[in-house]
């Protein structure tokens, strides 16, 4: 028995040796049928099944490859290329498919192997050819006992007729006739989606599990047709509802915490390096940071730089962010871990093997990547066990088959693909199971809830797929080749043992809505059986059955005026608090202190002698003083992320670079944007513009590079009518010389004390005996009305800080306009109604400062609605309650 087991292939070597005789075949004509579909996944599975029962039944190469030419039918004939090559090959390195091993069994118990004095065989569904050969070698020498449900299916029936045929003398006993068991109540019930039907599932077996102390969580079963959709959410409903869960089911390891991570650490290269997945691998609780000498918080802080940095891509781009970290121990560890990570993904290994060899080092050495605290909880051991069983069988692979040097990448797509299979879990003893239908066979239960039944899910689509299905197996019966029925179930034969299962009472589960969100159809099954319908229990403080249904039925009284609360929880006192905060948000009287009232001189640091003001800081105040103390008082920013597109600020900023790059030699010689220099501006233009333009994407971090390349053609054409503009106006007003390009000034207005103040100018012109200050603008376009009211405070601004820098008196302040067909306005301070408007910010100024110095930074926006970039609409109350929707 040792040599035959020696000489059984194990169950990846084998289909690993498959795949490759099946991609030879195809590629050599002799399976060529399969060519279309010879790179999916699914044709590996689709001959892997074929095979395994061509192989379990012992059928002969040569007489399936005879009967497959006489049926007619390509597929099988493609098939039994693969199968005849396949035999071959085993034959030739002298291996037995795993699917064989019984017959060799058989062999050694005909050659006398030991036995016991009696062998009970349970637990099967169906037996196979091989199976069936050593059951009738063990019977023919002791005693033997099958149990098996011939009702189960047409396959069940037909392996029993196998076995009679065996033993014609053999006793046949019936023990717990399903037909004459007593009748379960069958109750139906519905729910919202999959969340709330496992919730509700669970509630009513803890509602009776409390009401009948004698029943166990295990005399529960929860079946669906398919269990991993359900699997993640059903574990943690029921530690919500603290019940042992039982399931009978492998999760993929890429559904898995542990499986994500690792899916994106391998992707870390082939996506570019990118900033958020780098920051997401290292900062995630599985990697060992301790080996560079980092915390997750110094990762946050190497995040924050790169993205104010707009470093989103490219590992040269994170290396310079590192770089730019002020603390040394950061950086260093920093650079060591992008440096190694870079090593471990894109250095050459050589063969697969190398690969496998590497990775389980990297990953499990003495300092392995993956954080060895984490290893202590179960759920990441089972995970890190499969990934260390993926790395030897892929070193046993290429010992048992061989192979060259192969990519990383190759490697990677082994490793994934073997990810996508379910994984080992430790099962639960005692807890409620849950369990495919197909798996219930033979059990019986108090209680079984049979969920999921929608149309789509159960009954699920026939599938035909199948090499060896009903239609081919006819074809090779009328060939003089007959092979046994196809081993699942069908969708009637799965319902009919589902709903035989339960004892007590069967319960039928459906949702009004899908996995996808979509509205879903109840399963005509869910009508079959006569049935009560369930009306899911109302939840109150004293029916609840875990702490966040607690929770809900507290605060659900409120509105009532109820005060409920859990005895001894810390957290109750502040979310009472947080209640009557949030009834005085939703109503039309002022939160206080909740929103923006604080007390006078909380902000110093705005309204000191020595805070420096601008126009965006003023208008910001002005507009809404709830998100200027936000931004300004707090200091409180949005997160930084990747664009996928660039916004109109970035679009703004890259044109006011182009047109700073084209008017410096004008300031640089002395000379103004006028009909004789128009021409020289606008070859610059056409020669340096294309490159900041396609260099925006890198140096601003957003994704549609070709998108971006594309819309120069019409912005070149906007900048040149616009300079064009610019340089007949610069003759009506003028102007003869540039003196500042993106200008930065500083000055104060005159108040007591007096308020320090600063701008960039995008560009300042000057005549014989006046300043023009010209602001440009890509965007919409501003009314001059919204000057004269107060409401824009840039241009009033400037003046006064033209003034000042230069001691002109007589200034002109004005936008130039992006879009042409916005009409051209001005501020002249030799006019006299304009100069009241200019003069008037001061008294304005004043009124802001004296506003934040007071504290008062309550809700109160003036525009209407509120601008959708308000980087605080999601704190504030005025964006999900606005008075103004509740006016409409």
């Amino acid at each position: 028995s040792r040599a035959v087991l020696s000489r059984v292939a194990a169950r990846s070597v084998a289909d690993e040796l498959l795949i490759r005789v099946i991609r030879r075949e195809v590629e050599s004509g002799g399976a060529s049928y399969f060519r279309p579909i010879l790179r999916t996944r699914g044709l590996g599975r689709l001959v892997r099944a074929a095979i395994l029962n061509l192989v379990s039944e012992r059928t002969d190469a040569r007489d399936f490859q005879v009967a497959a030419r006489s049926s007619g039918l390509q597929a099988l004939e493609a098939l039994a290329a693969i199968y005849s090559a396949y035999v071959e090959e085993l034959n030739r390195r002298g291996w037995i498919h795993p699917a064989a091993e019984p017959l060799d069994a058989a062999q050694a118990v005909v050659e006398g192997a030991r036995l016991p004095r009696l062998v009970v065989v349970d637990g099967f569904q169906l037996f196979r050819g091989a199976e069936l050969a050593l059951l009738q070698a063990v019977g023919k020498r002791t005693p033997l006992l099958v149990s098996m449900d011939p009702e189960a299916g047409d396959r069940a029936g037909y392996d029993l007729q196998r076995l009679r045929h065996m033993f014609p003398q053999a006793e046949v006993l019936r023990v717990g006739d399903s037909k004459s068991a007593p009748s379960p109540r069958v109750l139906g019930g519905e729910s919202g989606d999959q969340e709330a039907q496992l919730r509700n599932i669970a509630r009513l077996i803890k509602q009776r599990l409390k009401k009948e102390p004698e029943l166990r969580p295990s005399d529960f079963a929860i079946a669906f047709r398919q269990v991993v959709p359900h699997l993640a959410l059903a574990r943690q409903v029921f530690a919500e509802y603290e019940l042992p869960l039982d399931p009978v089911a492998g999760e993929p390891l890429r559904d898995q915490s542990l499986g994500a991570w690792l899916r994106r650490l391998l992707h870390l290269g082939r996506d570019g390096w990118r900033l958020a997945d780098a920051t997401s691998v290292l900062d995630s609780g599985f990697m060992n940071l301790g080996w560079w000498k980092l915390t997750k918080e110094d990762v946050r802080t190497f995040a924050r730089k790169a993205g104010a940095m707009n470093s989103w891509r490219g590992f040269p781009a994170l290396l310079r962010s590192v770089e730019a970290l002020e603390d040394e121990r950061v950086q260093e560890g920093m650079r060591r871990a992008l440096v190694e990570l870079r090593t471990l993904l894109e250095d050459p290994a050589g063969s697969l093997e190398d690969w496998a060899l590497r990775w389980n080092v990297a990953l499990f050495d003495e300092e392995p990547l993956i954080d060895p605290e984490c290893v202590k909880r179960r759920d990441v051991a089972v995970g890190v066990d499969n990934i260390r069983g993926h790395l030897d069988e892929l070193v046993r692979l290429q010992h048992a088959l061989g192979g060259g040097d192969a990519s990383f990448e190759s490697f990677a797509n082994w490793l994934e693909a073997r990810m996508e299979g379910p994984t080992l879990l430790m099962r639960e003893v005692g807890g409620v199971v849950l369990a495919p239908i197909r798996s219930l066979s033979g059990l019986r239960f108090d209680s079984v809830f049979v969920g999921g039944l929608v149309e789509g899910e159960f009954p699920a689509p026939r599938a035909t797929t199948a090499l060896l299905n009903d239609n081919a197996l006819e074809a090779l019966a009328n060939s003089g080749l007959e092979l046994p029925p196809e081993p699942g179930l069908s969708e009637d034969e799965l319902w009919s043992s589902a709903s035989s299962r339960a004892d007590s009472t069967l319960y039928l589960w459906k949702t009004r809505i899908d996995g996808r969100g979509r509205p879903a159809s109840g399963s005509y099954y869910y009508d079959l059986l006569k049935s009560d319908v369930i009306e899911p229990p109302q939840t109150s403080p004293q029916t609840v059955a875990s702490r966040r249904e607690l929770a809900i039925a507290c605060s659900a009284e409120w509105r009532s005026g109820g005060r409920l609360r859990p005895e001894g929880d810390e957290a109750w006192p502040i979310v009472r608090e947080s209640v009557r905060v949030e009834q005085l948000r939703r109503s039309f009287l002022h939160a206080g202190k909740y929103e923006g009232l604080v007390a006078a001189g909380l902000v110093p640091q705005l309204t000191g002698p020595d805070a420096v003001w601008s126009a965006s800081r003023m208008e910001s105040y002005r507009t809404c003083a709830f998100q200027f103390f936000g931004g300004y008082g707090l200091g409180l920013q949005e997160l930084e992320e990747e664009l996928g597109t660039a916004d109109a600020a970035i679009r703004g900023s890259v044109i006011h670079e182009v047109l700073e790059r084209v008017l410096a030699p004008l300031q640089k010689d002395n000379r103004a944007l006028d009909i004789d220099t128009l021409d020289g501006v606008l070859e610059t233009l056409r020669q340096e513009g294309p490159k900041i333009w396609n260099n925006a994407p890198f140096e601003w971090g957003f994704s549609s590079v070709q998108t971006w390349a594309f819309e120069w053609g019409d912005t070149l054409k906007k900048l040149e009518r616009m300079l064009t503009k610019e340089a007949d106006l610069n003759r009506k007003l003028g102007v003869d010389r540039v003196l500042g390009v993106e200008e930065y000034m500083e000055g104060e207005l005159p108040l007591d004390p007096p308020m320090k103040v600063r701008a960039a100018i995008d560009r300042l012109d000057a005549g014989p005996d006046r300043l023009v200050v010209v602001d440009y603008k890509t965007g919409r376009e501003i009314k001059k009305k919204r000057v004269l009211e107060a409401d824009k405070l840039q241009l009033q601004l400037y003046a006064h800080l033209a003034i000042g820098e230069t001691g002109i008196k007589q200034v002109v302040t004005r936008y130039a306009w992006l879009n042409p067909r916005i009409k051209d306005w001005w501020l002249d301070s030799s006019n006299a109604s304009d100069n009241e408007v200019i003069q008037e910010v001061v008294q304005v100024a004043e009124k802001v400062r004296q506003s934040v110095a007071g504290g008062d930074f309550r809700v109160n926006p003036h525009q209407q609605p509120c601008p959708t970039y308000c980087a605080f609409r999601h704190a504030c109350r005025v964006n999900e309650f606005s008075r103004w929707k509740w006016a409409q």
